[in-house]
């Protein structure tokens, strides 16, 4: 069987380059040559004769099929309703009291405010 080389290898201890004819010992090889794709075959396949068509085919294929035409006797609009969207409040805006004077209001302490402070960092046992 003949093939041709696809890539450049060495086949039966003889170098074989790309585009070169060569013949193989086994079809075992040419199937496995062609199959990693390093060759491939000059031998085509061979002609298939296809029948000729029926008579009941031909005479299908050449009649117009008739067009469909969709009934429509009247013409449907759907009802549209308006959308109603919901009034959302930001959360971040924080509403404060008006009866409360800016005199009365209380300064948070400086140990309350250290120890918020710390809340956030990572502790580690340390030696005194």
């Amino acid at each position: 069987m003949k093939l041709v080389a696809i890539k450049s290898f060495t086949y039966a201890g003889k170098r074989v380059s790309a585009g070169d004819i060569f013949e193989v010992k086994t079809d075992r090889d040419a199937k496995l040559l062609v199959g990693i794709k390093s060759a491939r075959n000059i031998e085509g396949r061979e002609d298939v004769k296809i029948p000729a068509p029926t008579k009941k085919l031909v005479e299908q294929a050449s009649l117009k099929p008739e067009p469909i035409i969709p009934e429509v006797t009247e013409e449907v609009k759907p009802e549209v309703k308006p959308e109603v969207k919901p009034e959302v409040k930001p959360e971040f805006v924080k509403e404060e009291p008006a009866s409360e004077p800016e005199s009365e209001k209380e300064e948070p302490k400086i140990e309350e405010v250290k120890s918020e402070a710390n809340n956030n960092r990572r502790v580690y046992n340390k030696r005194k």
